[in-house]
């Protein structure tokens, strides 16, 4: 056993071989732009443990693809026997202020926090009252649930105080072109009916060690011109303390057991450094180390190896504290080991314009997890915090983040996005957002208001025209037989006047109102017109629906507006049918919406021109939002 004595800095480098670790009894700051820790060991899954025990701890783990030491997954997990709720959650604090938690029950943001998406936000919260918004687009199940729970012409939705707002599907979007009737948009958060196994918690899983740490990237700034002495990034505060019914027989603060442990800026040490340090030391050892043999007694200026220092004595221990810096310091542990470091907190601070520090846990730098805090352009003050995986596997969802609460896993990050375990749920400041019951269904609650684009998109609804039109020999348009005609509404035999709608116009009102149509409930915009026709002839048919505004206690003649039109030429067949898309963009080679703004209270009619003696037949529904 050797050791070093009085004020101590080692350069270049310190490693530690065995199984003894590096162990420091109160805590290591470590000053440098990346903390490594590489075990190039295939299924090594190297991990950090911090907490009191084996069994009340957070495990930090980098999972290796099984044989090998490519990247599979990232595991955060806490180990509690505490009984009461959310023992051994997740807490997120962003510049000293809460922010989030992970909970037993899944993922709980704080009063005022927002869920965002490309700095989009998503779910907004003010001081408990919760907003969805930017909902650009839902699929057809999401759709049929707020259908179901919602009248089609609702306009605002107040306070929800029984039931529950239900869907199997939730997509948060940003702005983007849609097809109609296809499910074929990027799902950001999706929470699907498939059954998720867990494959990853060891039956009987014992625990060697434990560790407890605090991972914080605050920018620090003051009112006035002030100094702080230290200041920590990653600050471990102390080692376990033995509650209740609990012998710890040694409590490490952080515990290096084997494996490298690379430090690229200076090491302090506060405490007494206790144990063998054995293997070659290569670089300046500056003050006092002593010893009953080995290669360098006494006082030496520089040490070239640590073989040989003194024995485990008074004064040795009485000096050790004294050892404040290891700079230079590029390995820490064993490959293939597990490397404890017992400190109260360890610290990480590279205090360089632009240094942006990063912590990495993997195999290699390629297949890694790196925590990195970023500096804003040109200074030291902290921008924000980034979590990112690298692999150089193409498998899908290789490299992603799990989050596991007490040994169970809660939520993921993916390829995607945000995965929630199946029977979790999102909170804000405690209260239910979405939730899950376990069997795939989820649930939308307490939602106090929807934005003016969430709320458009909800509104969405579909109105069927169909009919048949007998072509005559003038050529014109026709629209619906009167009311009283046994063939009201499908048949189309009332003659427009005109081969052009715009050059037209309905006279008299009781002809034209009595053909029917469709009265909106709504202000709304047009959004597509899809159909079906057929007909017998060769020559073209053009289907325009179009929409009537009356005036009240008005006689006057109206000149329709063409909503959205389509022109075709005939198959000759009644067997034969012809497809037709209008939309609000041209970007499939379709026709366009020539009028979209439908005010509340316009009628829309169809018009059709048919060849002449020949009888077109249409089925088709017009699309809708607001």
């Amino acid at each position: 056993m050797k050791w070093i004595g009085g004020a101590q800095q080692i350069w270049d480098a310190v490693r530690v071989h065995g199984v003894g670790g590096l162990t420091v009894d109160e805590r290591i700051t470590l000053n440098g732009s990346q903390f490594n820790h590489f075990f190039t060991t295939n299924d090594g899954n190297p991990m950090y443990v911090l907490g009191s025990s084996s069994s009340e701890c957070l495990r930090i783990q980098a999972i290796y693809e099984s044989g090998a030491q490519g990247l599979d997954a990232v595991r955060f997990t806490t180990l509690t026997a505490g009984s009461s709720a959310n023992d051994g959650r997740f807490s997120f604090f962003v510049d000293e202020v809460s922010i989030l938690q992970i909970l037993d029950d899944g993922l709980n943001l704080d009063t005022s926090m927002n869920l965002s998406i490309g700095t989009v936000d998503i779910l907004d919260d003010a001081s408990g009252t919760t907003t969805l918004k930017n909902i650009d687009a839902l699929d057809a199940t999401t759709i049929a649930t707020f259908e179901a729970a919602l009248e089609s012409n609702i306009d605002t939705l107040g306070d929800v105080t029984t039931g529950v707002l239900s869907s199997t599907k939730l997509i948060l979007d940003g702005d983007k072109n849609i097809a109609p009737n296809v499910d074929g948009r990027a799902s950001l958060l999706h929470i699907d009916t498939t059954t998720l196994t867990d494959t990853n918690s060891l039956e009987g899983a014992t625990v060697a060690g434990f560790g407890a740490v605090t991972l914080e990237g605050p920018t620090i700034a003051a009112s006035n011109s002030s100094t702080i002495t230290n200041a920590a990034t990653v600050y471990i505060k102390d080692a376990p303390t033995a509650g209740t019914n609990s012998t710890l027989t040694n409590a490490y603060a952080l515990w290096v057991d084997s494996g490298n442990v690379l430090f690229d800026g200076a090491l302090r040490v506060g405490g007494t450094i206790t144990g063998d340090v054995t293997g070659d030391v290569t670089g300046d050892v500056t003050g006092d180390v002593s010893g009953s043999s080995g290669s360098c007694t006494g006082q030496a200026a520089t040490v070239a190896t640590i073989a040989g220092l003194a024995p485990n004595t008074a004064t040795t221990q009485a000096t050790q504290p004294n050892i404040t810096t290891l700079a230079g310091v590029t390995t820490l542990g064993t490959a293939g080991a597990t490397t404890n470091i017992a400190a109260g907190d360890l610290t990480m601070y590279n205090a360089v314009n632009d240094g942006n520090p990063t912590v990495r846990l993997g195999s290699a730098a390629g297949e890694s997890l790196g925590i990195t805090a970023t500096y804003n352009s040109g200074a030291q003050t902290l921008d924000y915090i980034t979590f990112d995986t690298a692999t150089t596997s193409s498998t899908t969802n290789d490299g992603h983040i799990k989050f596991n609460i007490d040994g169970t896993q809660v939520i993921a990050i993916r390829d995607a996005g945000i995965n929630l375990q199946s029977g979790k749920d999102i909170r804000i400041n405690n209260t239910v957002i979405i939730q899950d019951d376990g069997s795939g269904s989820a649930t939308l609650a307490s939602i106090d208001a929807i934005d003016a684009t969430t709320a458009t998109t909800i509104r969405r609804q579909s109105y069927p025209f169909r009919g048949y039109c007998l072509g005559i020999s003038s050529g014109n348009f026709q629209f619906a037989e009167d009311m009283t005609d046994n063939q009201f509404p499908v048949q189309l035999n009332s003659d427009y006047g005109d081969t052009v709608i715009a050059n037209g116009s309905l006279d008299d009102v009781s002809t034209w109102f009595r053909s029917g149509g469709t009265v909106m409930p709504r202000a709304c915009t047009a959004i597509d017109m899809v159909g079906w026709a057929s007909c017998p002839g060769t020559g073209e048919v053009t289907i325009s629906l179009c929409k009537i505004t009356p005036d009240r206690n008005s006689n006057s003649a109206e000149v329709p507006i063409v909503v959205a039109t389509t022109t075709f030429t005939a198959l000759n067949s009644n067997d034969k049918l012809e497809d037709f898309f209008v939309g609000n963009t041209a970007d499939d080679g379709q026709v366009t919406i020539v009028t979209s703004a439908i005010a509340k209270g316009d009628i829309l009619v169809p018009f059709v021109l048919s060849p002449n003696t020949k009888t077109t037949y249409f089925n088709m529904t017009l699309e809708v939002k607001g």
